[in-house]
């Protein structure tokens, strides 16, 4: 596992067996562009070392990026155009936004599921159990 600091919190889980890397992070609410933009920069830093990794092979290897974005949600479509991952959530996850998301190459006609929060947490919970593909 590896653990970079970009003024967030991101972890990079390579499973090499099954080929899939799941990423997740937690931006916490800056009003900062600086910040928001180096934040942006770090996240496409990370997935591109993950598509230079020896056992990332870009016909198998599956990825799933998720966690709360909070502002970087207006920041990260170009992961969408850039690395051919798609945003899945499109419930409102905190008030009337979506901050939690999540970004994959995995095909599925599942949706994930968001439940009301948890304990004094402000943000839904987000289940995504992908379909076989």
């Amino acid at each position: 596992m590896n653990s970079y600091s970009c003024e967030s919190e991101i972890f990079a889980i390579l499973f090499p067996i099954i080929k899939v890397v799941h990423i997740v992070i937690y931006h916490p609410f800056w009003e900062d562009n600086v910040r928001d933009e180096s934040a942006v920069s770090c996240v496409f830093d990370i997935i591109e070392h993950v598509h230079t990794l020896p056992l990332f092979d870009p016909q198998s290897t599956k990825i799933i990026f998720c966690g709360d974005f909070n502002d970087l949600v207006n920041h990260v479509d170009a992961l969408e155009h850039s690395f051919s991952l798609q945003g899945i959530v499109f419930a409102k996850t905190r008030g009337n936004r979506t901050l939690d998301q999540i970004f994959t190459n995995i095909k599925s006609d599942c949706e994930p599921q968001v439940f009301a929060p948890i304990s004094r947490s402000d943000h839904c919970v987000v289940v995504w159990k992908p379909c076989k593909t």
